[in-house]
């Protein structure tokens, strides 16, 4: 992790993100730390995981606002992904037939902002699974 500015540079360059438009705290946040928000938005679960065969998962979100969520890889389908106040978001994850998990992050929108984010995880395909599968077809 890099070590974080002190004094004058981080003066600087927290006055120059600012005029840009954007937040200094944002920036100097950890990949998974609190993500600055004017809106006040809430979700069940910060994190979902899933087998290799797939399955479905729900949570929760109220927002004081409009929200949405973005950054859905296509192996997985979100409903509703977008909506206003308080909702129940069904997370359909398809069957992952690989020997890699996977793990995506989902963020929550609330006006266009980055207001939060859900970690989604699913286990790989068994490599003795595989090779099960392997033996039936050579024989």
């Amino acid at each position: 992790m890099m070590a974080p500015l002190t004094g004058t540079y981080r003066k600087v360059l927290s006055s120059l993100l600012t005029l840009l438009g954007f937040s200094s705290t944002f920036v100097f946040e950890s990949c998974y730390g609190p993500i600055p928000s004017n809106y006040d938005v809430d979700v069940s679960s910060s994190d979902l995981h899933f087998p290799a065969e797939g399955g479905t998962g729900t949570l929760e979100i109220a927002a004081d606002s409009s929200w949405q969520i973005e950054r859905i890889p296509e192996y997985m389908f979100v409903t509703p992904n977008c909506g206003e106040g308080m909702a129940e978001v069904v997370v359909e994850m398809k069957a992952n037939t690989t020997a890699l998990s996977r793990c995506d992050t989902l963020y929550v929108l609330v006006q266009q902002q980055p207001a939060e984010y859900i970690i989604i995880t699913q286990d790989a395909v068994e490599a003795e699974a595989e090779e099960a599968t392997e033996d039936v077809v050579t024989e």
